[in-house]
C-alpha cells in the first residue's frame, strides 16, 4: 500500500509539474523561433513572385523542416542543400520546379551556401519575423529568402 501512494504522488506530481518543465525548458515566449511564421512568409512570397506551388525548399535546419511541414505545399525538403543527403532532390529537379532557401539572416552558413545556388534569375528577400504565440509576440528575427524561379517562368 506504502508503495502505490508513493507511485501516486510522484504521478500526481509529475502531471502537475509538466506545464511549469515544458514552460522553463523552452523558455519565455520572446526567445520563440517563428517557425509557422517563416513557413507562411516563405509560401506567400513564393506565391506572390510565381503563381505556383512551392515545390523543393531549403534553408537553415529548423526553418526548412517547417516550411516543408506547415507549408500548404508540402515542399520537398532540400537537406542541407547537400544531394547526397536529399537524393530526392537533383539538380534538374531544381531547374524545373525552382527552389526557395530560407536562412536566417545570422546563419552565414546557411547564406553562403544559397549563394552558390543562386542564378542572374534568384531574387532575393529580407524580412523581420516574430513568432506569435496567442497574443503573445516573440522578439522578431531577420530572413532572407532566395528565390529561384521554375523553368518555365524564366
Amino acid at each position: 500500500m506504502i508503495i502505490a501512494t508513493v507511485v501516486a504522488i510522484i504521478m500526481i506530481g509529475s502531471l502537475l509539474a509538466s506545464p511549469l518543465l515544458a514552460y522553463k525548458r523552452i523558455g519565455s515566449f520572446s526567445h520563440g523561433e517563428p517557425r509557422r511564421e517563416v513557413a507562411a512568409e516563405a509560401t506567400r512570397i513564393w506565391h506572390e513572385e510565381y503563381g505556383t506551388p512551392l515545390k523543393i525548399i531549403a534553408g537553415s535546419c529548423h526553418y526548412s523542416e517547417s516550411i516543408s511541414f506547415y507549408s500548404p505545399d508540402s515542399p520537398s525538403e532540400f537537406t542541407n542543400l547537400n544531394y547526397s543527403l536529399a537524393p530526392w532532390i537533383s539538380p534538374e529537379r531544381i531547374d524545373r520546379e525552382g527552389l526557395l532557401i530560407a536562412c536566417e539572416s545570422a546563419d552565414q552558413r546557411c547564406v553562403n551556401a544559397a549563394m552558390r545556388f543562386q542564378s542572374p534569375s534568384t531574387k532575393r528577400f529580407q524580412r523581420r519575423i516574430a513568432a506569435v504565440t496567442g497574443a503573445v509576440g516573440a522578439e522578431p528575427k531577420d530572413f532572407v529568402f532566395f528565390l529561384s524561379p521554375p523553368q518555365s517562368l524564366r
